[in-house]
């Protein structure tokens, strides 16, 4: 199990209930390819007193097609479901930084979503989630009930044509009516779209937003990042 740890860039969530933990399941192959990606999210759309870890998918057998195999979805034999991979970073990051357990987030898109949902969904520790250009499957998931409480932000293109619109709809009306707080954010330009101004806005939007109350406006302060990327990888132990 192998994830990029992204360090707090503030020491303001030490000295107070803790630094906001993102857990990021890559789309597409889940690997180490799209770093550059997220860790441009990493610096200019996540508060400074976040830390964020990009999880490295791994590779089962050479037939394997499912790229974040959960307990109900999966093409392989495993030894640890994707669910389990996110629990033991989650305590492996706890062991580095003070972690506020109220801000415990899931990030993931295309390839990683039902993964995200999955352990949105049966994980208590984890608050809220933001999911893009995901499909939404209930049959594949855990019990709905585990969605009491938390806040998912979907993101989905009106025309993409590789995960239907109507998936997003689907999942918000299905949280919504089991005690989640939904916000279904559309967006142009299909399943990989080139963002307007880059992604920094919208995915600040939705960090912001994962931590307020639901009668809370959308705003956002932008804090200006680092001059390079933290270049840390971590690899945990097979337990």
């Amino acid at each position: 199990q192998r994830y990029f740890f992204f360090p707090p860039r503030s020491d303001f969530g030490s000295e107070n209930s803790g630094h906001a933990l993102v857990v990021v399941l890559p789309g597409g192959r889940g690997g180490v390819s799209q770093r550059p990606y997220y860790g441009g999210i990493y610096l200019n759309s996540m508060p400074v007193d976040f830390v964020m870890a990009q999880l490295v998918s791994f590779k089962w057998e050479s037939k394997q097609r499912i790229v974040w195999p959960t307990s109900r979805i999966s093409d392989v034999a495993v030894d640890f479901t994707t669910s389990e991979f996110i629990a033991a970073v989650i305590e492996d990051v706890r062991g580095r930084v003070r972690v506020d357990p109220k801000r415990i987030f899931l990030m993931g898109a295309s390839s990683s979503g039902g993964a995200v949902y999955t352990a949105a969904l049966s994980n208590a520790d984890v608050a809220g989630s933001v999911v893009t250009a995901s499909v939404f499957r209930e049959h594949q998931l855990p019990p709905m009930s585990g969605a009491m409480g938390k806040r998912f932000f979907l993101l989905q293109s009106p025309t993409d044509e590789i995960t239907p619109f109507s998936y997003a709809q689907v999942a918000a009306e299905a949280l919504s009516a089991h005690g989640a707080t939904v916000l279904l954010y559309e967006y142009p330009g299909g399943h990989s779209p080139p963002w307007p101004n880059g992604f920094s806005g919208i995915y600040g939007h939705a960090f912001h937003w994962l931590q307020t109350t639901p009668n809370k406006s959308l705003q956002r302060t932008f804090d200006p990042p680092p001059a390079s990327l933290p270049q840390s990888g971590r690899r945990l132990k097979r337990r």
